[in-house]
């Protein structure tokens, strides 16, 4: 199979679970939430960021590394925050971030604090090319032993 072929196969399994997921109502969500006895499942956000060289990489590491440890000591409602590398595109990372909510931890404790309204700025001084994309989770899999 050529990567062309293998990308197009994936490309197709994620439009499939993107489908899925869209047809979640707020019945289902609530369904879930009951299921892991939480007001509403935890929240995430995963954002793709390619950037015009490998120094605005490398700027961004930090970046993201000091700002992460901020978020870990000021945010408890925060699940996670964290880079990945991409293995393949040397140019392309992703942030990986989980909330316990969305309407709270996301919006209003994260999205308020004077830490973010300097972070945001300064990761866009590096002008990434950025692609979001938001879930719900579903309970199933794990993130940590």
């Amino acid at each position: 199979m050529s990567d062309d072929e293998a990308q197009g196969d994936a490309k197709k399994l994620e439009e499939q679970y993107a489908a899925e997921v869209n047809e979640l109502d707020d019945e289902d969500i609530e369904a879930l939430a009951k299921k892991r006895k939480l007001a509403k499942p935890p929240w995430a956000l995963v954002v793709k960021l390619t950037f015009g060289s490998a120094e605005k990489v490398e700027q961004a590491k930090k970046l993201v590394s000091s700002y992460a440890d901020w978020v870990r000591e000021n945010e408890p409602k925060t699940l996670s925050y964290s880079m990945l590398c991409s293995e393949n595109e040397p140019l392309q990372v992703c942030i990986l971030e989980r909330y316990e909510d969305k309407s709270y931890a996301y919006n209003v404790a994260h999205k308020t604090s004077p830490e973010f309204f300097k972070f945001k700025p300064a990761l866009a001084a590096l002008e990434p090319q950025t692609e979001e994309h938001s879930y719900y989770e579903s309970g199933g899999g794990f993130l940590s032993r």
